[in-house]
């Protein structure tokens, strides 16, 4: 069985400028691992190591990084995006050179932050998909916060997509689900995405949906975390860091960290609402730290400097206060 991963890192994640001026979103590191690498890592700790990343803006910063987690353990291919990005459903049409050869393939975004129930969620999506005999199978979580913030699926009794959104109403009898950011496809669905730019829900599954074509969805009660703006992913990043707090010896992160060969080792303080973590390779004194923050490795700063709910990369060194804001190594 020939079965790949798609991952989207193409998008301009606007959202989160000024920092996606300089990175594409997916490089963005949170606590301290570039967005896209949480992907990778979860495919191949299923099997999956055939690897297809689409690209646009910055492509060699996304070639690097991909390249540096592999560690030859693999097998990367690049679709190039011009002059623009062609969006969730474009981006796999323009990809059919790689993705045509397979069975299956999977489609993660590359932004996508989340912490399975299991290790093995790609396994597990790719068994429950076969036995549905769909086109299509969505990850989704019934979290209620998630239902209520973002855009729903609306999924019948037999745990198929039936309705996306509120705009108008949905279909008797069909429950909402949020959609996590993984979803697995039949290499059927190549010939239904048109050329040039397009939408794979609004403009490939929902007319399928629509025409008698059986989009399946897998319930994963995951702990899943937005991260388009900076406040969200300040938020984000504090609820990771109080989750690692709470279970110190066994936590997704840590396997994260030793899959990346990076070591995990921080100074851990929770204090009323705030966390810290300050990598123990960082001599910035941790009374110059106020709110809640995250220090990675190697990072410094001159004596009067404080930092107050930010987040520093690695090797940094900071010449003025922060407040409320990332600092990226190489554009400090």
């Amino acid at each position: 069985m020939a079965v790949k991963t798609f991952l989207l890192a193409a998008g301009l994640g606007t959202r989160l400028r000024p920092y996606t001026l300089t990175h594409p979103k997916p490089s963005i590191p949170f606590l301290g691992v570039p967005m896209m690498n949480y992907g990778l890592f979860l495919s191949e700790q299923s099997g999956f190591k055939n690897i297809v990343i689409n690209t646009h803006q910055f492509p060699e910063k996304i070639h690097k990084l991909a390249i540096a987690a592999s560690q030859k353990r693999l097998q990367l291919q690049f679709s190039h995006e011009e002059p623009a990005p062609l969006g969730s459903g474009g981006a796999l049409f323009a990809a059919t050179q790689f993705l045509q050869d397979t069975d299956y393939f999977f489609v993660i975004n590359g932004d996508c932050v989340f912490v399975p129930q299991k290790i093995d969620i790609f396994k597990r999506l790719l068994a429950q998909h076969e036995s549905s005999n769909a086109l299509a199978t969505l990850v989704v979580s019934t979290n209620e916060q998630l239902i209520n913030k973002f855009n729903p699926l609306w999924i019948d009794t037999n745990g198929n997509v039936q309705h996306v959104g509120r705009k108008s109403a949905p279909p008797a009898n069909t429950q909402p689900a949020h959609y996590i950011g993984l979803k697995i496809f039949n290499k059927e669905i190549l010939k239904f995405i048109p050329s040039g730019s397009s939408n794979i829900f609004t403009d490939v599954l929902i007319p399928l949906i629509a025409r008698g074509y059986r989009v399946h969805t897998m319930n994963e009660e995951a702990l899943w975390w937005e991260t388009g703006d900076f406040p969200s992913y300040f938020q984000a990043s504090c609820e990771a860091m109080q989750l690692i707090h709470a279970h110190r010896d066994n936590h997704f992160f840590s396997r994260v960290y030793h899959w990346l060969g990076k070591d995990f080792s921080f100074r851990q303080i929770r204090h009323d609402q705030n966390i810290i973590f300050s990598h123990l390779t960082s001599t910035i004194p941790l009374e110059k730290i106020r709110g809640s923050a995250f220090i990675d490795a190697h990072t410094t700063a001159l004596p009067d400097v404080q930092i107050d709910n930010s987040i520093v990369d690695a090797s940094c060194h900071l010449t003025t206060n922060i407040n409320d804001t990332l600092i990226l190594g190489d554009t400090k």
